[in-house]
């Protein structure tokens, strides 16, 4: 209340002011001016300094958007560059992608191998990894669908776990022979305790780098015997190492299976000596065990070896390799 009764007295002293104003320049009182053109005046004054503002204003706008739009278009174009790397940079970054190592194991195993058999897995990855990045699919982790993805394009594949035989195999399933114990889509058992993967599954959906290396560690058939038949004959260790071979080859690797702990050291001198053949390796290390080596070929393959060691204390092949005998260690880093 207080307020509008002040606001109201305001506006009777202007008025009263502007009245006064009026009747003394009517009157002729000298020095008083015409309040009409007064105002006129006021007001053209600020529309002029106003309308000055305003430009200035939006002169000053439009350079800060031109400059925002520049340096967008910059950044932009950045960003383009960056998202569109040079033939060059791609060869660059190609070259510094470490190669991949692909591991397994398998499943249905005894918690005693479990244990034993992550421990080796471990020893191999501790060589492996200062050059390769070791990817690891360990039961329960064992999945095809995921295994399946990473052997596209690795160089190296590490399997530990059950071998799958053609003939006197327990489970009695030849469908699924020659292939990997691991989470897939055939059973072995009626209980559904074991799956399994077929070679033709492998086969049909996985190509490793080209003169890649699958290496089949602790399991049956892989280098001619299983557990409850060690002792066979060449001719059966023979084709059971072929038919077991062909599935790797057939999508681009070489093939090492060891069945003895020895394996490690196997590896170790492959590693240690980069420019080795993996053949000389093998005879390396087959005359620092005492294990004779006998060569042969490719039954489908003629052009790979394979090569079978039968350890003479044991009176049991315990390594066998087919494919190409002269891959090298740093072939695989290529």
């Amino acid at each position: 209340m207080e307020f509008r009764n002040s606001l109201l007295y305001t506006l009777a002293i202007i008025l009263i002011a502007l009245l006064a104003w009026s009747l003394l320049y009517s009157a002729g009182v000298k020095g008083v001016p015409n309040p009409v053109e007064f105002f006129e005046q006021a007001y053209k004054k600020a529309h002029e300094r106003v309308t000055g503002l305003v430009s200035q204003i939006k002169k000053k706008l439009n350079s800060d958007s031109d400059k925002d739009s520049s340096a967008s278009s910059e950044n932009h174009s950045t960003q383009d560059k960056q998202k569109e790397p040079t033939q060059e940079e791609r060869i660059s970054e190609s070259r510094n992608e470490k190669p991949r190592a692909v591991i397994i194991l398998g499943r249905d195993l005894d918690e005693a191998d479990y244990f034993t058999c992550n421990e080796e897995l471990d020893q191999i990855c501790s060589i492996l990894e200062p050059e390769f990045t070791c990817q690891n699919y360990r039961c329960p982790n064992d999945k095809w669908r995921d295994i399946r993805r990473a052997l596209q394009g690795a160089e190296i594949m590490v399997y530990e776990g059950h071998g799958l035989g053609t003939d006197g195999t327990p489970q009695k399933i030849r469908g699924i022979a020659n292939g990997l114990c691991v989470h897939g889509w055939a059973t072995l058992y009626e209980n559904d305790m074991w799956l399994a993967v077929s070679q033709d599954e492998i086969i049909s959906s996985v190509r490793f780098e080209k003169g890649g290396l699958a290496i089949m560690f602790h399991a049956c058939y892989t280098c001619g015997p299983w557990r409850d038949e060690p002792h066979i004959s060449y001719d059966t260790a023979y084709s059971r190492v072929n038919d077991y071979s062909y599935t790797f080859l057939s999508v681009g690797a070489n093939y090492l299976a060891c069945t003895q702990n020895d394996l490690l050291n196997l590896i170790v001198i492959f590693e240690k000596n980069p420019d080795m053949p993996i053949g000389s390796a093998i005879e390396k290390f087959c005359g620092d065990y005492d294990i004779e080596l006998v060569k042969a070929f490719h039954k489908d393959y003629p052009n790979a070896c394979l090569w079978l060691g039968l350890c003479r204390y044991l009176d049991e092949y315990v390594i066998a390799y087919a494919g190409d005998p002269n891959i090298t260690y740093n072939s695989l880093l290529r």
